[in-house]
């Protein structure tokens, strides 16, 4: 009964351990603010970045805010569209594939994510640094 006991507590740490994704187990410790082009002050855009780079964004404007789906990474089949809409008040956790930086080097990465606004052109820009 004793090593029953042991063994499930050493299980329960290896999963403890496994799940979550701490500062010092991200390969990505920190990213940039996200800038918005053209300024766009109802949209709030954040990245959080460990393991991949995730845009968040929510959409506090009137109007429809447009992402490509080919810039990020989604379930087979999640969308017959080749776009993402968020509405007025909706929000979106954008998780960026990585072949798709702009640029790369040995200390991060930087991205360009197109976007639209109504029928406003807009780009996302932000870089992830390596730790």
């Amino acid at each position: 009964m004793g090593s029953s006991l042991i063994l499930r507590s050493a299980l329960i740490s290896v999963v403890v351990a496994l799940v979550g994704c701490t500062k010092s187990a991200c390969p990505f410790e920190s990213s940039s603010t996200v800038t918005v082009e053209s300024a766009t002050p109802c949209l709030e855009a954040r990245v959080e970045a460990c393991l991949d780079a995730v845009l968040i964004v929510r959409n506090n404007c009137s109007e429809v805010l447009t992402l490509p789906i080919d810039y990020a990474v989604f379930p087979g089949d999640a969308y017959a569209d080749p776009s993402v809409e968020v509405v007025p008040g909706a929000g979106v956790n954008y998780e960026v594939r990585r072949d798709r930086a702009s640029s790369t080097d040995a200390s991060g990465e930087s991205y360009s994510i197109p976007a639209t606004l109504g029928a406003a052109n807009l780009t996302f820009r932000f870089r992830i640094e390596h730790s």
